[in-house]
């Protein structure tokens, strides 16, 4: 689960995007790739952008139910996987957090 904090992060990079989008579409008229036709890859592909845990474990999202509790979880009780945000992800937070600061 994301904490306050994280929350609150992503909602700045995605006001930062919307922004920065709205900064090169006023600048640039011509049809150009922008920001928001990237975050089309994104979506419905939670895979790209989060981590899946088991005991610890990074799981890929190939790995079925079966093979995580044969192979990882070990036991009889019910499977916990816990999810966190890929590296990227954080590293592009912080990157829109500072870049907010600055232009404060």
């Amino acid at each position: 689960t994301l904490t306050d904090a994280e929350r609150v992060a992503l909602d700045d990079v995605v006001h930062w995007r919307a922004i920065q989008n709205k900064i090169s579409n006023s600048k640039n008229t011509r049809s150009a790739a922008t920001d928001s036709d990237n975050v089309s890859e994104y979506t419905g592909r939670p895979e790209l952008y989060l981590d899946l845990h088991c005991k610890g474990v990074k799981v890929s999202p190939k790995h079925t139910l079966a093979a995580i509790k044969a192979n990882i979880w070990k036991a009889s009780s019910d499977i916990l996987v816990s999810y966190e945000w890929a590296d990227f992800v954080i590293k592009r937070v912080a990157k829109a957090q500072s870049l907010a600061t600055q232009n404060r």
